[in-house]
């Protein structure tokens, strides 16, 4: 110890005649009086003559005399922690023995020991567990209780209590219990999912699952804290609280002060269990009084509990169930009003618990009433998707501005962080899937809105389409109305047509109007009307004979009408293409932009080559006559001369006729006997030369007068071997040739030759 005043320093634990019993150990823990006449220590060393433990003892040395006097001189396992009071006159401290953990006091002047706590489980307690003040009047301490919680065979700290001893008076008072806050374990949602285009639509309530309570659902963005009120007269033992400040995280102390200048002693408490610093009134006088407790600004809810807690333990609790809060205060209005004893009545009224006092002048008993501090937890969003939802009312929502869309985004994502009134919190990862539902069309097109004037029965207009925000989604479509309802259809393929019987006429109806409804597979439907213009078209018709008109003159249409017709262009081939119309007509498209269709038309003359339309008739005649004569090379130098021969009126056989008359076979094989006749028409039509079986069969019937050489040529461009080379020598108008896709084949050539 060192004088402050002098400077000089005595060492305690050796008495006045310098004894030192025992040697080894710590001394520590010592406090003073208020008078500075005697230090209590604890220590352990033998600093006793009459100290026969080897355990930590509790020592009190007056500072007049120097003596050292055991205090702790019961035969206990240890003793800890000593406190002189303010008068010198009381030592308290803690023990272990078989007992279990106890609070002891005693009394410097008549050597009494007292035992002020309930003991409890020796080992349950940890270094910090009792801390205590004391004024001359009373001792406050706390201390903690353990239990197994959490099944890991360890005892686990779940409560603290704050308490007081009147000492001259008598009594014992538990001024608060303090849980200890846990972190929420859990966070649920009774829904997961929202209907798509539903604005602000709720997706489920949300419940916070937390050790310190049962499972509850969250409600509100600010959490109540616990609250201690006490009555508001003075008495013999009545303590009123005053809350200094709510914000005292990492506080765990309580000691003793005139805060309020009253000459008395205050108890002041610190403690981050319960998130305050307060401070105790200590009143001497006896005065009766009015407590009133007012629960309206604690936003409870069903499900909330409410407990009473009067001096000496007596407890009066209850949840708040379906008849609301008022419910539950008339109940505890009514419980406390039987302690008769204590309380002449109690009422309730709007939120509002009131206790009166005995008539006889009796102090009104101290009311500790804890609300639920950790029932209520502050909801917080986070995550991906976090700007689409909020939290109104413990309820996860999709904010009002929002509209989801299945098609758009099947999911949503967002994290849930839950936080207690200890700041202490847990995160849920939660999706929200959007259901699909059945959305109507929402609009109608129609690939063309085109047709030429006088179309025939079936003829399409265009294509019908919907658009519906369900891209999966199926459709029909009907005629329901319009101008043009007489004169249209809607066929198998989804397609506008001219409906049988209709006339199509620019003069009558230029441009007819049809109401097109479509449904949906759901039986949604949208409607709308669509205009068809009416084209009209110039015609150039030819004779019934052979004509060779004009192509790209101006006309629309082109029209050979009977006989062999060419339509004759002053371009070069490689500067037109060919395309079908809805009617399957032949459509002619320059590349400086005319079009025109051309009907009955069996050639088309370009600067630099012919194409012959007609295979099934004067062109296939020439075609394989030439073929099987002179093979399908020739195609090319003799189409043009063999074909206005047939178009003169001259048959196959007459053609194959002249072929063997101007001995043209014979001229080109060196010979002219049957036998090479016959090797050079087998090579033409079948690909190869005959072998000698074949060669001697054909040749026999050529000797024996069975054929003749024009009479063989003719049999053999009548064959399908020969119509194949003409198919596999033809060109495509439209498509591939050989393909089903609306083929247009003709046989191109040379113009002028052969």
């Amino acid at each position: 110890m060192k004088d402050l005043v002098s400077g000089s320093i005595e060492q305690l634990n050796i008495d006045a005649n310098g004894d030192r019993f025992g040697t080894g150990g710590t001394n520590w823990s010592a406090s003073i009086d208020d008078k500075a006449s005697i230090v209590v220590f604890q220590s352990q060393e033998k600093l006793s003559s009459n100290d026969t433990s080897s355990l930590n003892d509790i020592y009190a040395r007056n500072l007049s005399t120097g003596v050292i006097t055991l205090i702790s001189s019961e035969q206990i396992e240890d003793s800890w922690y000593p406190l002189v009071s303010p008068d010198g006159s009381r030592v308290y401290y803690r023990t272990n023995d078989q007992s279990g953990t106890l609070l002891r006091i005693k009394n410097l002047d008549s050597g009494l020991m007292e035992v002020l706590s309930e003991p409890k489980n020796t080992g349950a307690f940890s270094s910090e567990d009792f801390t205590a003040t004391a004024n001359n009047g009373a001792i406050f301490w706390t201390w903690k209780d353990y239990a197994e919680t959490d099944e890991d065979n360890d005892a686990d700290y779940y409560q603290a209590h704050l308490q007081v001893r009147y000492l001259d008076q008598g009594g014992e008072a538990t001024l608060a219990v303090i849980p200890v806050n846990d972190a929420p374990t859990a966070i649920l949602i009774d829904g997961n999912s929202l209907i798509e285009n539903s604005a602000g639509s709720i997706i489920g309530t949300l419940t916070v699952t937390d050790p310190d309570v049962d499972s509850y659902s969250s409600h509100g963005s600010t959490p109540p804290s616990a609250v201690v009120v006490t009555p508001a007269g003075a008495g013999d033992g009545v303590i009123d609280t005053h809350v200094i400040s709510t914000a005292a995280e990492g506080a765990n102390s309580v000691t003793t002060a005139d805060v309020d200048g009253d000459g008395d002693l205050d108890v002041l408490s610190a403690s981050y269990l319960d998130d305050k610093i307060a401070w105790y009134d200590l009143n001497l006088s006896s005065t009766t009084g009015v407590n009133t407790l007012d629960f309206n600004n604690l936003n409870l809810v069903a499900g909330d509990r409410i407990t009473l807690t009067i001096v000496g333990g007596t407890q009066v609790q209850g949840v708040i169930r379906a008849d609301g809060l008022n419910g539950l205060l008339t109940t505890l209005a009514t419980n406390v009003a039987a302690q008769t004893e204590l309380f002449s009545g109690a009422s309730a009224s709007n939120g509002v618990l009131t206790m009166y006092g005995l008539a006889d002048g009796t102090a009104l008993p101290e009311v500790t009433t804890t609300a639920p501090a950790q029932t209520h937890h502050t909801l917080d969003l986070s995550g991906a998707d976090a700007d689409a939802f909020e939290i109104v009312d413990g309820q996860l929502k999709l904010k009002d501005s929002m509209s989801a869309d299945h098609e758009t985004k099947s999911s949503y994502s967002v994290t849930v962080t839950a936080t207690d009134s200890g700041n202490l919190s847990f995160s849920e990862d939660m999706i929200i899937t959007v259901s699909d539902v059945n959305e109507a069309p929402t609009d109608i097109t129609l690939s063309s809105s085109t047709m030429e004037e006088n179309s025939a029965t079936g003829t399409v207009v265009g294509d019908l389409s919907a658009t519906d925000p369900d891209a999966a989604d199926t459709h029909s479509f009907s005629v329901v109305g319009g101008t043009g309802s007489s004169l249209f259809e809607i066929n198998a393929n989804n397609e506008l047509v001219v409906k049988s019987g209709a006339v199509i006429d620019y003069e009558t109806l230029a441009n007819p109007t049809v109401t097109i409804l479509t449904t949906d597979s759901g039986g949604l439907t949208f409607d709308k009307t669509l205009t068809v213009s009416v084209i009209t078209q110039e015609t150039f018709y030819g004779s019934a004979g052979n004509d060779v008109l004009d192509g790209f003159s101006g006309y629309d249409i082109i029209d050979g009408q009977g006989g062999l017709d060419t339509a004759k262009y002053s371009v070069a081939s490689t500067k037109v293409f060919a395309r079908e119309n809805e009617a399957d007509q032949l459509v002619i498209y320059g590349s400086a932009g005319q079009s025109e269709t051309v009907v009955d038309i069996e050639r088309f003359q370009f600067t630099d080559k012919v194409y012959a339309l007609d295979l099934d008739g004067n062109a296939g005649v020439a075609a394989k006559a030439i073929i099987v004569s002179f093979g399908a090379d020739s195609l090319n130098a003799y189409m043009s001369a063999a074909l206005s021969i047939v178009d003169s009126g001259t048959s196959l056989e007459s053609l194959c006729d002249l072929v063997v008359d101007l001995e043209l076979i014979d001229q080109l094989t060196g010979s002219s006997s049957n036998s090479s006749f016959v090797g050079h028409l087998f090579q033409n039509v079948v690909g190869r030369s005959p072998n000698l079986f074949e060669n001697a069969i054909y040749t026999n019937r050529l000797d024996n007068g069975t054929y003749t050489k024009s009479s063989l040529l003719a049999l053999a461009a009548n064959t399908t071997l020969a119509e194949d080379i003409l198919t596999a020598n033809s060109v495509d108008l439209i498509g591939v040739p050989g393909s089903a896709d609306g083929e247009l084949l003709a046989i191109r050539y040379d113009i002028g030759l052969g």
